[in-house]
């Protein structure tokens, strides 16, 4: 229900706030002078006292501390030797008129200033491994200037985790921090600090193998597009919205879910079938109409079906979920401040959800099947800031939470412990969501998703070691892995490649992700994008990416021999 920035499906799922800084982690090589240091708690302390504290740098310092900005992405790197963070600057058009005309000024006056001069803005770098005493291992100073900037961070012989934290330096020689003031009242500050994971030696792809048998299934048959009803043109927007976001099998019936959470489609109605074995076409109904703009994922838990409300049509006092038991439906409008339920959980008899609130991301808990609830969040713990938690998966170990950063929470006794360990490893850019997060042999198995554009591959990763970080399984690495499904011990998972406007799918199965075999193969005018097998049958559902008219979207595919 509001305006978003588009993530293909998912918007971006940082925090939006006044100011914006993320950091920009390139892989790179070359060293440039630096200043080692010894750490100093002491200093560090009253740097932040200092301005959480009350006493306000002046106005332009101010300014520039809303203009600068570290661009991209946070990073996990392999076997490097240094690693940049490259600097911009945030349009002046988003500042006082009378503010951006001093800040043009004085960068002018700098690009003239020898960087022996003192009386200059600075930009300073502090690095930390992370620990309990905060170790300074590094920190670098570069003038402000206009133009492209860059600090270089030597790691030769470093593994772990570092803690990047940026600060600005005023002509007179103060340190400032700089924090982001909440948009809420109540919420504390926090700071555009990064993690940087550094990694050496580690075999990241595991090796697997597709037997030559050819598969069983090759041909599809539509049976059905019940999206149509309330989608029924073939332009870009309705193409999108009858896409088949999820299919589910629950208590002998198939469920379809759609909508747009985007361009706020809702409400919309989720459809069912038995598989029909005579015929062409499945008899689908009408389950439930939702006051959500989408249902993007159902959830079975303790053998109820449940659907997160992903995007409420209602006001944002409370966030629904909705509940299908002994053949009947209820809606629970009863999360606080739900913004996006994004899923639902069962775990240690409790029901959980992941969410974006008014005052940030929550994991929230009910011993009453969503009557009640309680809330858990690490926002506003430290200075790190998480806008969203969004998919979930229960191990043994705990509930897995992913909030779409550079790093994990495991969710345990109350407890969310922040695991920061590479998710998507071999990947430049890193920055993306974990998406279709199954269980899988003491672990999850999960895709990415994609920044609007069609990529050279989307990969199926595995992560069962919790300190190491994941693994990607080899026989995807060139794929674009849509959907994951586990039945009885075994692993299926759909994927395709794209030529000119034919989608070429394919199903593959295993029981440990290192012996493969294709059971399925065809050929479709949409993305084949949500898998599930019932009764023997294996059916994929079609999807539009966003922008783009499809009119075989919201095909529903049976797949025969």
């Amino acid at each position: 229900m509001n305006n978003r920035i588009v993530l293909n499906r998912i918007p971006f799922f940082a925090k939006m706030r006044s100011f914006i800084l993320t950091l920009n982690v390139l892989i790179c090589h070359q060293v440039i002078a630096t200043t080692n240091l010894p750490a100093s708690d002491d200093v560090r302390n009253t740097q932040r006292k200092t301005h959480v504290g009350g006493l306000s740098p002046n106005r332009l310092t101010e300014g520039f501390k809303e203009l600068v900005y570290l661009e991209a992405h946070p990073h996990h790197a392999f076997d490097v030797d240094s690693l940049g963070v490259n600097v911009g600057y945030w349009p002046l058009s988003e500042l006082d008129p009378q503010l951006a005309g001093q800040i043009t000024s004085v960068l002018s006056k700098q690009a003239r200033t020898s960087d022996s001069e003192q009386q200059i803005y600075s930009l300073r770098l502090d690095v930390f491994r992370r620990s309990l005493s905060e170790e300074l291992i590094f920190t670098s100073q570069i003038p402000l200037r206009i133009g492209s900037m860059k600090f270089t961070i030597p790691v030769t012989g470093l593994v772990g985790v570092l803690i990047g934290r940026p600060r600005i330096i005023d002509p007179l020689g103060t340190v400032h921090e700089i924090w982001y003031l909440p948009e809420v009242e109540g919420e504390k500050p926090y700071a555009p600090t990064i993690f940087l994971g550094i990694h050496r030696g580690r075999q990241y792809v595991l090796e697997s193998v597709a037997d030559k048998t050819g598969p069983k299934f090759s041909r599809l048959r539509v049976v059905g597009n019940p999206n149509r009803i309330r989608f029924p043109k073939n332009d870009t927007l309705h193409s999108f919205a009858r896409s088949v976001w999820d299919l589910h099998n629950f208590a002998g019936r198939i469920y379809v879910g759609g909508g747009d959470w985007i361009n706020n489609q809702g409400p919309v109605s989720v459809w069912s079938s038995v598989v029909e074995n005579s015929g062409s076409k499945y008899k689908f109904q009408k389950e439930i109409t939702v006051d959500d703009e989408s249902v993007d994922r159902f959830r079975t838990c303790a053998g109820r079906l449940v659907v997160p409300g992903i995007d409420a049509t209602e006001s944002w006092s409370f966030g629904n979920i909705y509940i299908r038991e002994n053949g009947k439906w209820r809606k629970q409008r009863t999360i606080p401040n739900a913004v996006h339920v994004f899923d639902a959980a069962f775990f240690a008899d409790k029901l959980y959800v992941t969410a974006d609130t008014e005052l940030g991301a929550a994991l929230f808990e009910s011993s009453d099947w969503g009557k009640t609830w309680r809330r858990f969040s690490h926002d506003n713990i430290d200075e790190f800031s998480d806008g969203r938690y969004i998919e979930m998966a229960a191990l043994e170990q705990g509930l897995i939470v992913t909030p779409g950063q550079e790093y994990l929470y495991l969710f345990n006794n109350h407890i969310l412990e922040r695991l920061v360990i590479p998710q998507f490893p071999g990947l430049k850019k890193d920055r993306r969501i974990p998406h279709r997060v199954t269980p899988f042999l003491n672990g999850i198995l999960y895709t990415y998703l994609r920044w609007k554009e069609e990529p050279a591959s989307k990969p199926l990763y595995y992560l069962s070691d919790l300190k190491k970080g994941a693994v990607v399984v080899q026989q995807f690495l060139h794929d674009w892995v849509q959907d994951i499904l586990v039945r009885d011990d075994v692993c299926y998972v759909l994927a395709c490649h794209k030529e000119e406007t034919v989608y070429h799918g394919y199903v593959y199965r295993s029981r440990d992700l290192q012996e493969w075999s294709k059971v399925a193969q065809f050929d479709v005018g949409a993305l084949p994008y949500s898998l599930e097998l019932m009764d023997g049958v294996f059916h994929v559902g079609l999807a539009a990416l966003s922008g783009q008219a499809n009119s075989e979207s919201g095909n529903i595919c049976r797949l025969l021999p």
